[in-house]
């Protein structure tokens, strides 16, 4: 018996295999394609897509693994060696100081000053460390269409590789210092928290 997020997983995949197909034919950039489906999508009521939920589970079981398999496929291992230093700087400490850097500007903005009632360090701390891994989806594909330096855009693929490893041991640490539990379980004192990093 076939479930149902499988279904939803199924129809999303071939959406976005169309929508790549279509934006060849149209030579239009694949991530505008993918926004613009995304909006269509948004507007059409189909009745399997009512209750699409993006858990911790189908990111990392299904989504995650697939997408960093396809880039490191097809990355050139002796080129990415040659500049492995510059992508473990911008993966590693990178990662960490942009995390630090949001987590003060966000305490500053919005806990410090009052605006948001109940924001702390625990709630800067986990959205930042949620968004310090930036996916280079748009910026590989402008960088393929504009022609830039073949070096530039494998330190960038290769950085793209290895701060997701970086961002999860992050989070996985900031919940336990602040006591949320891992692998996505957040408890219920704590549910607020979930609010915030979405």
């Amino acid at each position: 018996m076939i479930h149902h997020i499988e279904v939803q997983v199924l129809l999303l995949l071939m959406v976005a295999a169309f929508v790549g197909m279509g934006a060849r034919h149209l030579r239009l950039p694949y991530t505008l394609a993918l926004v613009l489906a995304g909006l269509v999508l948004g507007v059409v009521d189909l009745q399997v897509l009512h209750d699409v939920e993006l858990n911790a589970d189908l990111l990392l079981l299904l989504l995650l693994p697939a997408l960093l398999f396809e880039a490191a496929f097809h990355i050139d291992l002796a080129e990415f060696r040659r500049n492995f230093a510059q992508i473990f700087l911008l993966a590693v400490p990178g990662v960490l100081l942009a995390s630090a850097t949001c987590a003060g500007l966000l305490y500053a903005g919005l806990g410090a000053s009052g605006l948001v009632a109940g924001f702390g360090w625990r709630e800067a701390w986990l959205f930042s460390v949620v968004m310090a891994a930036t996916d280079p989806v748009s910026v590989l594909a402008l960088f393929k269409q504009f022609g830039v330096p073949k070096r530039l855009y494998l330190v960038v693929e290769g950085e793209s590789l290895l701060n997701d490893g970086v961002a999860v041991v992050l989070f996985i640490v900031v919940s336990g210092v602040y006591g949320l539990g891992t692998g996505g379980n957040v408890m219920p004192e704590d549910a607020s928290l979930a609010a915030y990093a979405l």
